[in-house]
């Protein structure tokens, strides 16, 4: 709003052009000022000026970037194609996928529902380093430029996407502690750059993220780009519900990778490719050639899939791509990226076909020059890898006879000529939860469909393969649904030691950063209500199994009985049909798998490395168990089975911390507050305290005895300022007994405890 040198607003109606202009341009220089005065006195981190813009840390680290674009001012009257993303001037690269927009020729959006973008799911790691919002411009005209007609091109030249501009700012540069959490900042200028040379121009936002503005000019044609932003600590989800419909059917533009920890429920299914470079030959055209390449999706059987390609200037999916040009250039540089809409099902038989053109000045059809093709797919069905792809060419009639069928896929047309020398070059990216780019576990994705034989194949070679973190946590919620579904499958039968197998490769190598998600898959996702007997029944013949012939797979399958155990329990849960009856599940809980167990922690180790290691993996693993046998059995059942196990556990007066770890343990992650807990429980902890607290015992051991006795005073003092009391029982106890002369005798102690259980 104008406003007077008194403040006051300005009456539009009697104040001159002029003199409006004036107030704008003061307005304007002002909150320059204002700007960077704040720049200067700007904090030195992101996280630190995200921390000053809250007024508190982060509730999460996740935040939503909100970019609307609102106008595009130049002298040319065009059509306008922008692209945007976010980089990272560390890594040099685009981290977020191109947000795509068209403008008319009076600056505003073709679309206007459609001139916002999210970009979503970024964190505190994001922004460590200076992060860029790029903005990438093409004009949609003639070849050249008529600078007689006010850099207008004319009006029946065949319209071509050219190269123009590129637009770029720091996003603190932007305003950064004006939109955290707030309103959006006022409209603010790019600075707009345009390459020295016009074949630079995909690589313009790298040279300036490096400093070298000098290889760039100024533009005269092209005057602001206006943007507005704002950016909020919050999911997805809320972001969109807080806002009052304001950003309902906003285009959401995703990181270009999987964050850390994301939840296993969500599905995604996005291809990308990048238009990288070519070589071609000129023949005998006099000057370079004009490059256009139209790009298409077609399946096996020559149908043309629709709607399936989403690029530059295209904020929803077309039926093709076509790509930019660049004037007199055989070997031109895109670096454009394409988003593959295509059915997961439909994935494995398409091909992409790429068309090549020489763009004319006086011709609105450009002259076909060759063509190519590449399959998504391998031989074996799974999606090409995240690499380069060379595609060579080969010559093609002006009616385009040779692409009629897609022939060519099945090596029919024997007329087809290579020519010898022209290729072009592309990228490929997968970031899907659906489709996988692993030839073991492609086949076992469609195994209802898969004979027996075959199966038992793929699911030994999935065995087999090294284990892949990056694979679990992206496919986490296909691969257990593929191998739940089979053992819940009473046709798979002859596959349930290969299930198995599958399943502790899968659970002992999860990390510590993973079992949030694998938790989260347990709880929201698993759906699997039958499998809860079998399960138990293949885990207690596997676990005796190693017992007896004490190989390498015990520590693997002690690693995993945690989980394998909350998959039953969990089943169990959803069992709506009481396949097995509570006596039932407890009674199998109880006498075979807690008794196999219970023999493992008695085993006299020795030197036998395997037992040693998987006994500690069970010691470790145990209370993670036993908790979730909290939803089986009462707290005084699960008290007595803990005063059972760490009874089992075999010790010696040389080695006695198995015990006082198991016993640690189990006082850090199971509080017992049920009274019953506690009378079965705290006798045993201090009756082998008493006997490890000893002038014979290690220094380790006197390390674990002073732990275990701070988390057992700690739970008192909790006790008694949350309840008001009830500590007494216990702190008389441990006085009693931890004064008495008996103390050096272990004997006596545990006769003392079996008669007090205050």
């Amino acid at each position: 709003i104008p406003r007077n040198n008194k403040g006051l607003k300005a009456d539009t109606s009697n104040t001159s052009i002029i003199t409006l202009f004036g107030l704008h341009h003061e307005m304007y220089q002002a909150g320059e000022d204002q700007h960077n005065l704040r720049i200067s006195k700007k904090t030195n981190t992101v996280s630190e000026i995200i921390n000053a813009a809250l007024g508190r840390k982060p509730e999460i680290n996740l935040f939503q970037l909100v970019v609307e674009c609102s106008m595009v001012i130049t002298t040319i009257k065009e059509d306008f194609h922008l692209t945007f993303a976010l980089w990272n001037k560390k890594t040099n690269l685009a981290f977020t996928e191109e947000w795509s927009l068209t403008f008319s020729s009076l600056g505003m959006a073709r679309d206007v529902l459609k001139n916002k973008t999210i970009f979503t799911d970024l964190t505190l790691e994001d922004f460590e380093e200076n992060v860029y919002l790029v903005c990438k411009v093409y004009r949609n005209g003639s070849l050249l430029l008529d600078k007689s007609q006010n850099a207008t091109s004319k009006p029946n030249d065949p319209k071509y996407r050219r190269p123009f501009f590129v637009s770029m700012a720091r996003l603190e540069d932007l305003g950064f502690t004006n939109f955290v959490e707030q309103e959006y900042t006022p409209g603010r200028e790019f600075e707009i750059r345009a390459p020295a040379n016009e074949q630079h121009f995909s690589s313009m936002p790298r040279k300036m993220l490096e400093g070298k503005v000098g290889e760039t000019k100024q533009v005269l044609e092209a005057k602001q780009v206006v943007l507005q932003l704002r950016l909020q600590n919050a999911t997805l989800d809320q972001v969109l519900n807080r806002n009052d419909g304001e950003l309902k059917g906003v285009v959401v533009s995703r990181k270009l990778s999987f964050p850390s920890i994301f939840n296993p429920g969500e599905a995604r299914n996005d291809l990308f490719m990048w238009l990288n470079t070519g070589v071609f030959l000129q023949g005998s055209k006099k000057a370079a050639l004009n490059v256009q390449i139209v790009i298409k999706v077609f399946l096996d059987d020559g149908k043309h899939v629709p709607r399936s390609i989403q690029a530059a200037g295209s904020p929803d999916p077309q039926d093709q791509f076509t790509s930019s040009v660049y004037y007199h250039s055989n070997t031109p540089l895109w670096d454009e990226i394409l988003s593959l809409k295509i059915d997961p099902e439909l994935l494995e038989r398409s091909h992409l076909q790429f068309v090549v053109y020489h763009a004319s000045t006086n011709k609105k059809q450009g002259t076909p020059l060759s063509f190519g093709w590449m399959k998504l797919t391998s031989e074996k069905g799974a999606v090409l890898p995240d690499s380069d792809h060379v595609i060579h060419t080969y010559k093609i009639s002006s009616n385009l006879k040779e692409l009629k069928g897609c022939k060519y896929l099945h090596g029919i047309d024997k007329s087809l000529k290579p020519r010898k020398g022209e290729e072009i070059r592309v990228k490929t990216k997968l970031l899907s939860t659906l489709k996988t780019q692993s030839h073991v576990l492609h086949p076992l994705l469609s195994w209802q469909q898969t004979s027996i034989i075959q199966l038992k194949h793929y699911l030994r070679a999935f065995n087999n393969e090294p284990y892949s973190s990056e694979q679990t946590k992206r496919y986490i919620k296909v691969t257990m649904s593929m191998l739940f579904g089979m053992l819940q499958s009473l046709k798979h039968k002859e596959l349930h030691q290969d299930l198995l197998t599958a399943l502790i490769k899968v659970f002992s190598n999860i990390q510590e950063e993973e079992q949030i998600m694998m938790e989260a898959y347990i709880k929201n996702v698993f759906n699997f209500s039958k499998v809860h007997g079998l399960l138990l029944n293949l885990s207690n013949e596997r676990l005796k199994k190693e017992l007896i012939q004490c190989s390498e797979s015990l520590v693997p399958l002690s690693k995993s009985f945690q989980w394998l155990m909350q998959f039953c329990v969990r089943s169990y849960e959803l069992d709506s049909d009481d396949t097995l009856s509570l006596s039932d599940f407890k009674k199998a809980l109880r006498n075979d798998t807690l008794e196999l167990i219970s023999e493992l922690l008695k085993r006299n180790v020795g030197k036998n490395k395997q037992v040693k290691e998987g006994q500690m993996c069970f010691i470790k693993v145990l209370p993670i168990v036993l908790l979730t046998f909290e939803k089986i059995f009462s707290q005084k059942e699960l008290a007595d089975i803990v005063v059972w196990l760490v009874e089992s556990i075999h010790s010696s007066p040389q080695n006695n911390a198995p015990r006082l770890n198991l016993i640690r343990i189990l006082a850090e992650k199971m509080a017992f507050k049920a009274p019953v807990a506690q009378e079965a429980f705290f006798p045993l902890l201090l009756k082998y305290l008493k006997a490890h607290l000893v002038p014979d015992g290690g220094v380790d051991e006197c390390y674990l005895a002073v732990d275990i006795l701070k988390k057992l005073l700690h739970f008192i003092q909790v006790k008694e300022t949350s309840c008001g009391g009830g500590g007494e029982d216990v702190k008389a106890a441990i006085i009693s007994r931890t004064s008495s002369s008996s103390i050096n005798n272990p004997a006596s102690s545990s006769s003392s405890s079996s008669s007090s259980s205050s």
